[in-house]
């Protein structure tokens, strides 16, 4: 079962697009919500959450295809042997990633694999998948954002998805997480790059 905590041999990558929840990876529990990329790299222990069941989308990889890709590609600067994944187990994209990032996963599920050149195409849809998801690690792991920041930003992210509906004030937001509008601001900037109002409209469009 899905639920239960279990040990992958291969590669994968949940790209979470509905609801939100928690993932266990290692026993550690990452909270997801629309957005957020899990990585799970080959003889780590996954779970998925069968309370809140956040939907997404999963791709999954052997080692042997990473080597076909870092000796065709030379993706020598994308992780070291098992280690295909950025160190941290997860990630929550900005808003123009996370366009080009269903976008990129809607060609790899309708990829015609009779086509001529589609181990081709293939292996460059992917790999630059998992090089824009390292910069955009980097550049996340970059900023002087605290554990604690890190959680008011999900705690507000969790908020917006199920209440955007009904409630469009930022300020208000920001009263229910009890911060000021200013520090929600400034979190939302160190996170995604991005005002708490955007991201607000962004759910409503």
């Amino acid at each position: 079962k899905p639920w239960q905590p279990h040990r992958v041999t291969f590669h994968t990558l949940i790209y979470f697009t509905e609801g939100s929840g928690t993932h266990q990876v290692d026993f550690e529990r990452l909270p997801v919500i629309a957005g957020t990329v899990v990585f799970v790299n080959i003889n780590q222990v996954h779970a998925f959450d069968e309370q809140h069941r956040p939907q997404g989308k999963l791709l999954i990889f052997t080692q042997e295809f990473m080597e076909l890709l870092r000796s065709h590609i030379r993706l020598s600067t994308v992780g070291v042997g098992y280690a295909v994944f950025p160190p941290t187990n997860s990630l929550l994209l900005p808003e123009a990633l996370q366009q080009s990032v269903a976008n990129t996963f809607n060609e790899l599920a309708a990829m015609d694999k009779q086509q001529k050149f589609a181990a081709e195409l293939l292996q460059l849809l992917f790999s630059t998948l998992l090089v824009r998801l390292h910069q955009q690690e980097q550049q996340v792991t970059n900023r002087p954002l605290s554990h604690q920041s890190w959680q008011k930003f999900y705690r507000f992210m969790s908020l917006v998805e199920e209440t955007f509906k009904t409630n469009r004030d930022a300020v208000d937001y920001a009263k229910k997480l009890g911060m000021s509008y200013k520090s929600l601001n400034e979190i939302c900037r160190a996170s995604v790059q991005d005002t708490p109002k955007r991201i607000i409209d962004a759910h409503t469009i």
